[in-house]
């Protein structure tokens, strides 16, 4: 390759980082916070399994007012690398949202969050919850408000806009499938529990 085609590879690299005009150029890279819980709720720990609420999935850290987040394919300390896949598209005050959170390792886990919401909130939005240790419930009827620390999201403007969105689902029939239950008649019932997590994403498509 002579002298001239270097110059004129190296400017047309050049240009392209200066107008960020190029083809495979990259989107935004999300980040999140999660945390989320899966316990007996106000239900009978005979049909839940579990005494109290048991940590699902920590993406972040809760912090007082906005919690800390992690960025897609970073490493968290003490648990392993972030995965963040999410969508929030809307206007007019409706959104359509689907949006994933996992960590790996040994004590690694997901929180899968999909549905249409507005300003205002939503229901009959789907919910799974994943554990390494402790398996999956899922509930199809999960319902979201803006809150966070049982408290409104101390945000200046919507919690909810395309590309973000700050919230809590509440999961109170989360099925784990393929186990069950001693119910207080004796007889087998699907092991049912209340599910829940306070979340950030950010910078999603």
């Amino acid at each position: 390759m002579t002298s001239l085609t270097l110059r004129q590879a190296a400017g047309s690299a050049l240009a392209c980082a200066l107008v960020f005009a190029c083809s495979g150029s990259k989107g935004p890279v999300p980040d999140a916070f999660v945390l989320a819980s899966v316990g007996p709720g106000t239900g009978s720990t005979s049909v839940c399994g579990y005494q109290s609420d048991q940590y699902f999935v920590q993406i972040g850290s809760p912090l007082d007012p906005k919690p800390s987040t992690v960025t897609n394919g970073d490493f968290q300390a003490g648990s392993g690398i972030v995965t963040l896949d999410c969508h929030v598209d809307g206007g007019g005050g409706t959104f359509k949202m689907k949006i994933n959170a996992e960590i790996g390792g040994p004590n690694g886990g997901s929180l899968t969050i999909s549905g249409t919401v507005t300003t205002n909130g939503g229901s009959g939005i789907y919910g799974g919850f994943t554990s390494g240790q402790n398996g999956t419930f899922i509930d199809p009827n999960c319902s979201i408000t803006f809150t966070y620390n049982n408290e409104p999201v101390p945000v200046g403007g919507s919690p909810i806009a395309s590309g973000r969105m700050w919230g809590h689902i509440d999961c109170p029939n989360a099925q784990e499938s393929g186990t069950s239950e001693i119910a207080e008649d004796g007889g087998q019932t699907e092991r049912t529990c209340d599910a829940h997590a306070d979340f950030l994403f950010e910078n999603c498509d």
